[in-house]
């Protein structure tokens, strides 16, 4: 399974971004929304995005390119990275990389593989990609969050050896 020829690299350009956030919007599923979306304006509650998430998307990514790739102790690093096959990009995620506690830690803040490119091998070797990074930088512990009903992606990261630790509940006032 080798994610198809796929190729991972950090986004460094601006117009990259761009394009990686209307991927990201393209390929997304009410499924997804979690509580990080709720948080912010991504979503306007569990089951509707934002009829701006285009805009709140590009927005993000774009804020990412000219972060550091390795953060300064106490510091957090905020990156973008796409996945690509034959020079189209195929998948984006957003990672942080955390070195303000006490243990740094790797937060996969969001993932997104185009329909197109499910079940192909892409996403497996992008999680395999940023493990990688990881253990390059020293850090021992990944974290990430996933929708309620996403049930699909739930089974993939169980699959990568993620268990779940915590629930995060809800009340809208």
């Amino acid at each position: 399974m080798a994610g198809v020829g796929a190729a991972f690299e950090w986004c460094r350009s601006h117009d990259e971004a761009v394009a990686l956030s209307r991927l990201f919007a393209d390929n997304l599923t009410t499924s997804y929304i979690s509580h990080a979306e709720l948080q912010g304006l991504r979503a306007l509650d569990p089951g509707t995005w934002s009829p701006d998430i285009g805009k709140l998307l590009e927005e993000d990514l774009t804020s990412r390119v000219a972060s550091p790739l390795d953060p300064a102790n106490g510091e957090r690093a905020r990156l973008v990275a796409r996945g690509s096959v034959s020079g189209t990009n195929v998948a984006v995620s957003l990672v942080s990389f955390n070195r303000s506690g006490a243990v740094p830690f790797t937060e996969i803040e969001d993932m997104v593989v185009a329909d197109t490119s499910r079940g192909k091998g892409v996403g497996h070797a992008f999680m395999d990609w940023i493990f990688e990074q990881s253990r390059q930088r020293g850090i021992a512990r990944l974290f990430l969050e996933s929708g309620i009903t996403n049930e699909h992606a739930h089974e993939f990261f169980e699959e990568l050896g993620f268990s779940q630790v915590s629930m995060v509940m809800m009340k809208t006032l």
